[in-house]
């Protein structure tokens, strides 16, 4: 999958109990190979706001259903900024590696840049 030159900006869940924001939700639900290239995106201002809410994410890359690898290729040039809880966010799986490569990615403004769960390889 291929979002370069993409904007994924200002999305808004509010509310009681809702599921959280995404700019961008890209999960591999199959033993097939996921791979996502989004050089040159905007990831800007994803936020949740109210009571038991999931938080606002920028991207998530999600393996945690899939037994395939997932890989995001490249974010080089992108920026992920003013999200309410997450820049980017991987979830892995225990049979095969979740690689992001963050390559002359910008970070700011977020609460939290960068998380993960499982198995997950951030590379510079």
């Amino acid at each position: 999958m291929d979002v370069s030159d993409s904007q994924f900006n200002d999305n808004l869940a509010t509310g009681n109990s809702n599921g959280g924001t995404f700019g961008l939700y890209a999960a591999n639900t199959s033993s097939g190979v996921l791979t996502i290239r989004a050089t040159q995106s905007q990831f800007n201002g994803n936020t949740a706001s109210g009571t038991d809410n999931g938080g606002g994410y920028a991207f998530v890359a999600d393996n945690s259903f899939g037994s395939g690898p997932l890989t995001v290729t490249s974010l080089c040039g992108s920026t992920f900024a003013d999200n309410s809880t997450y820049g980017l966010y991987a979830y892995g799986n225990t049979t095969t590696n979740t690689i992001v490569n963050l390559s002359g990615t910008s970070f700011y403004g977020n609460p939290t840049n960068v998380g993960s769960m499982g198995n997950v390889t951030f590379t510079p």
